[in-house]
């Protein structure tokens, strides 16, 4: 207090928030679309809580939990507001590449087919699971293949090819010989 003969006047000390850091324990990266919600994780130097948000990208985050929605980059922020003794940590960012998911395809070994017999969905019928889309199929439907193993591919377009990648697969098929028939006739007639 500094004092004069009138009064005494005090001057209250000045105290600052003390510097808070945030560090940051990075999410992994690159991921692939599908993967499931990704646990974040940053911590304080003061031990407050840190608030983490999407600044872009195809995700969304509840709590500490990051949801991937699509391919894509996406920017993560940690932020800290700090409070009464501490100031608001620096804003630390996370960059996650999502790459696009490949559908699995299943195709059964087709049944063996004879002879003469066109190509039907009993034999090209591969599918994608969940993932909606599009099969092209070589040979395609209708098709009579010749006797012996013959090879059986399918490219699937994903109608969301924003989030998938084309497959391919292929498949054996046994064509097995066909039994000739054998018509008699006599001429003249009768005999």
């Amino acid at each position: 207090c500094l004092s004069d003969w009138s009064s005494d006047v005090c001057s209250s000390d000045l105290i600052t928030q003390a510097p808070d850091a945030i560090t940051w324990f990075a999410p992994p990266s690159p991921v692939t679309y599908g993967v499931p919600p990704i646990t974040l994780s940053a911590s304080s130097s003061a031990g407050l809580g840190v608030n983490f948000s999407v600044l872009s990208g195809p995700a969304m985050v509840s709590g500490n939990t990051l949801t991937i929605t699509g391919a894509g980059t996406v920017v993560v922020a940690a932020n800290q507001p700090g409070n009464a003794d501490y100031s608001a940590g620096a804003q630390v960012t996370a960059t996650i590449v999502v790459n696009k998911a490949t559908p699995t395809l299943t195709w059964p070994t087709p049944a063996p087919i004879t002879y003469g017999t066109a190509l039907s969905a009993a034999q090209l019928d591969a599918t994608s699971g969940s993932v909606a889309g599009t099969f092209a199929y070589s040979p395609t439907f209708g098709a009579v293949l010749g006797a012996g193993t013959q090879g059986l591919s399918v490219t699937f377009t994903p109608t969301d090819s924003v989030d998938y990648n084309n497959q391919t697969a292929t498949a054996n098929l046994t064509v097995n010989q066909a039994t000739a028939g054998v018509n008699v006739s006599c001429s003249p007639n009768p005999i």
